[in-house]
């Protein structure tokens, strides 16, 4: 019995070891994809909050703090 479990080992190897290097390289890339896609949404972002939103105040507050937080 021990060799014919040996020689089912020496068989399925170079099978898993394939099977597991598939799936080590679509890993990687789905990990290289996402993480392109985070940086370009993070740069985007910045380049928001550099430029700012147009608020439609044309730079001057509508209100007080006092009057926006009247207690």
């Amino acid at each position: 019995m021990p060799c014919q479990s040996a020689m089912s080992w020496q068989t399925a190897a170079p099978v898993i070891a394939t099977m597991l290097t598939k799936l080590f390289s679509e890993t990687m890339e789905r990990i290289v994809a996402e993480a392109g896609s985070y940086e370009q949404a993070r740069r985007a972002h910045l380049e928001i909050m550099r430029e700012g939103l147009d608020l439609g105040t044309h730079g001057r507050p509508v209100a007080s703090r006092d009057e926006l937080h009247e207690r």
